[in-house]
């Protein structure tokens, strides 16, 4: 019996040494282009997602890296885009940036806040005319990629705008939601929209935070020492058990 209880427990805690822990998963970003409702170009990237200088769409060029940062503090940053209209009309313009499998540090303990603000530069170049800008970032809980389709459904600050844009630095206003999180994750999203004038250009300035007030969670690996500290005692238990 002796020899049958050590064995038993070493089978037990070889069990417990193999129980895995969870590993990140690799995260996709997504930058989606559009000129006055035309095709969509998308480009795909993880971490720093640079647009390729030259990027053209209706007489519209793009060129800049788009940047996701991860934390206790999760943003999404959209900060060195340049956008030149060299049409010889006004654009409308709209870009969005994306990014999934945003983790909570632990669990969930209440409603998060997401937020975004608008700031940027604008050269007219040979533009006599004004521009506009406005930025809406978005929430699923599901954790889908978040597109220029799918994104109508879902959570949202509403517009931070800056509007009748005529010279540089230019800053827009803050918008904020508390919305509903689950204990998975989530992917999050921000689209702007422009307006801007022929012959002018835009550095769209753009953030998206989210807040996700959290507790602690005990790692898998954690939980597989406390139920190994446990075993001899339940060992001894049954040892006992059977020797009576």
């Amino acid at each position: 019996m002796k020899t049958s209880g050590k064995i038993q427990m070493a089978l037990a805690l070889a069990g417990l040494a193999a129980v895995p822990v969870a590993a990140s998963a690799a995260t996709t970003e997504l930058v989606q282009l559009q000129v006055n409702g035309g095709t969509i170009a998308s480009f795909n990237g993880s971490g720093t997602l640079v647009v390729p200088s030259g990027t053209t769409s209706g007489g519209v060029s793009f060129s800049g890296p788009n940047v996701s940062t991860r934390g206790p503090t999760t943003i999404l940053n959209d900060d060195t885009l340049a956008v030149t209209n060299s049409s010889g009309s006004a654009a409308n313009i709209t870009i969005l940036l994306s990014d999934f499998n945003f983790a909570p540090t632990g669990t969930v303990v209440g409603s998060p806040t997401l937020y975004n603000t608008l700031h940027g530069t604008y050269l007219p170049l040979t533009s006599t005319g004004s521009a506009s800008a406005s930025v809406i970032s978005y929430v699923d809980p599901n954790n889908s990629q978040i597109t220029l389709s799918n994104y109508s459904s879902l959570t949202n600050t509403g517009p931070s705008s800056a509007s009748g844009i005529t010279s540089s630095p230019f800053n827009g206003s803050t918008s904020s939601v508390v919305y509903t999180l689950g204990s998975g994750d989530f992917s999050l999203a921000q689209i702007a929209t422009l307006v801007l004038p022929a012959g002018a250009q835009i550095t769209l300035g753009s953030t998206t935070v989210t807040n996700v007030p959290t507790i602690a969670s005990p790692e898998p690996a954690s939980l597989a020492l406390v139920g190994a500290a446990g075993l001899p005692l339940l060992l001894l238990r049954r040892r006992k058990g059977a020797a009576a």
